[in-house]
C-alpha cells in the first residue's frame, strides 16, 4: 500500500492510497520455499541411500575375499587332519589294550579332531561362491523338516517355538542352502537362549519376495557389536565352541540366492532376523 498526494491548482486537495495484489508473490515465495525442501529432502535420502550401497558393497567385498581364504585355509589344514585321526586309529590298535587315562586322551583327541574337521566344513560352505541349484522350491516345507530335524533339541534346552505363518508362494532357491540357513539361525537363537525361553516364526508374501522372521527371547544384541553380527568368524561364545561362521553362512547363502538377510534388535529384547526370498515365476 501507498499513499499518493492528490493537488488541485498546485494545492494539495486530498490523499490518494494505490493498494498493490502481491497475494501471487507470496504463493510464488511459498511454492518455491516448498520445492526448496522437498529438493533437500530427496538429496538426504541420496546421501543416505548412496551410503547404504557404499556399505553394502565394503562388506561384499570382504566376504568374497574372506570367502577365498577360507577355502584356502580350509583345504590346506584337511589333509594334515587327515593324517593325524589315521594316526590316532593306528595308535589305538597298537597300544591296546589301552589304560583308562589313555583312552580318555584318544577320545579327546578324536573329539577335538571332529571339532576341527567342523570348522573346516563351516569354511567351506562360507567359500561358496555358485548359484547352480536354484530352482522352484516349498520353503514352508524347508522349514517344517528343519522344525522335526530340532524338535527335541529345542525341547531339552526348555524352547517353545510358536509359528504365525500364512500361505507363501514358492521361491527360486537352492534348496540345501536354504535349509541351512534355516538351520543355522535356529541354532544361533538356541546359543543366544541358555535358559530356554520362545521362538517366534513368522511368515509372508511381500510384493516378489517371501519373507520369513526369527524372534528369539533372547537377550538382544549389543549397540557395539551390530555391525560384526554377519563378519566371519565373529562370535560371543565364551567356551570355545564357537566358529564365528554361522551367521556368515547365513549371509552368504541369502545372498547368492539373490535374497536379503538383516535384523533388528533392541536393550532386553531379543533379536529378529528377516530374510527375504524371491518368488518362483515360471
Amino acid at each position: 500500500m501507498r499513499l499518493v498526494p492528490l493537488s488541485q491548482a498546485g494545492r494539495i486537495a486530498g490523499m490518494g492510497c494505490i493498494l498493490r495484489d502481491t497475494t501471487h508473490r507470496e504463493r510464488a515465495f511459498q511454492s518455491i520455499q516448498s520445492s526448496s525442501q522437498d529438493l533437500r529432502k530427496q538429496m538426504e535420502l541420496s546421501n543416505a541411500q548412496i551410503n547404504e550401497l557404499q556399505s553394502k558393497l565394503i562388506l561384499a567385498e570382504k566376504m568374497a575375499a574372506m570367502g577365498q581364504l577360507a577355502a584356502g585355509i580350509a583345504h590346506e589344514l584337511r589333509n594334515p587332519l587327515s593324517v593325524i585321526s589315521t594316526s590316532i586309529y593306528f595308535l589305538q590298535r597298537t597300544l591296546a589294550p589301552l589304560s583308562a587315562k589313555s583312552a580318555e586322551h584318544f577320545q579327546l583327541i578324536e573329539a577335538e579332531i571332529q571339532r576341527s574337521q567342523k570348522i573346516i566344513n563351516n569354511l567351506l560352505d562360507f567359500s561358496k561362491n555358485s548359484e547352480q541349484g536354484r530352482t522352484r522350491v516349498d520353503v514352508a516345507a524347508l522349514l517344517e523338516q528343519i522344525l522335526a530335524l530340532v524338535k527335541k533339541e529345542l525341547a531339552v534346552h526348555d524352547i517353545l517355538v510358536r509359528k504365525e505363518m500364512e500361505e507363501i508362494a514358492p521361491c527360486h532357491v537352492n534348496a540345501d542352502e536354504i535349509k541351512q540357513v534355516f538351520l543355522n539361525l535356529i541354532l544361533n537363537a538356541k546359543e543366544a537362549m541358555p535358559y530356554g525361553g520362545r521362538l517366534l516364526i513368522r511368515a509372508h508374501n511381500e510384493k516378489n519376495t517371501v519373507v520369513i522372521e526369527f524372534c528369539d527371547s533372547g537377550v538382544g544384541i549389543p549397540d557395539e557389536i551390530k555391525d560384526k553380527v554377519f563378519d566371519p568368524f565373529f562370535t560371543r561364545r565364551q567356551d570355545g565352541q564357537g566358529t564365528g561362521l554361522g551367521l556368515s553362512i547365513v549371509h552368504s547363502a541369502v545372498q547368492r540366492n539373490q535374497g536379503r538377510i538383516d535384523f533388528t534388535s533392541t536393550p532386553n529384547r531379543g533379536p529378529t532376523f528377516r530374510i527375504r526370498l524371491p518368488m518362483f515365476h515360471p
